[in-house]
């Protein structure tokens, strides 16, 4: 959880959506906004095991990761700069054969002020698993 000194909210992991930061006021009760950092396989579901293709029953993403294919990637760690114009933000993703896949991700707010846009992306920023995000992000 962090505070967004910008739009005076909080930023929450984004419910059972692992992938996702929301923008969440306490004063109101409601989403401000989101920002689905994990990019999402758009092949959610694949056909069931042992289906015909014109079988409609499909296998959750979830069970796919569960019987060893490609695991959910879920945002672990994120901070925000002091003007709340930047982000940074750790995606993690466990997958046996790999080991730790962990992605760092820049983001910057636009001109505007609506939306975020990636600025920078370090795949594997450390050899070992990241723990934190220090302060001071987009601070002169």
């Amino acid at each position: 959880m962090l505070a967004d000194p910008r739009q005076r909210c909080m930023v929450l992991h984004g419910g059972g959506a692992a992938g996702r930061l929301q923008w969440w006021t306490p004063s109101a009760d409601r989403q401000l906004s989101a920002l689905e950092v994990v990019t999402r396989n758009v092949s959610a579901s694949l056909p069931a095991l042992g289906g015909s293709s014109a079988d409609d029953k499909r296998r959750s993403y979830r069970d796919t990761a569960a019987a060893g294919g490609a695991a959910l990637a879920q945002v672990s760690l994120a901070a925000i700069s002091s003007d709340g114009r930047s982000l940074a933000s750790i995606e993690s993703r466990d997958e046996a054969e790999l080991r730790q896949h962990t992605t760092l991700k820049l983001w910057k707010l636009g001109a505007t002020g609506g939306e975020w846009t990636l600025a920078a992306r370090v795949p594997q920023p450390h050899h070992r698993q990241v723990h934190g995000l220090g302060g001071g992000l987009g601070d002169e």
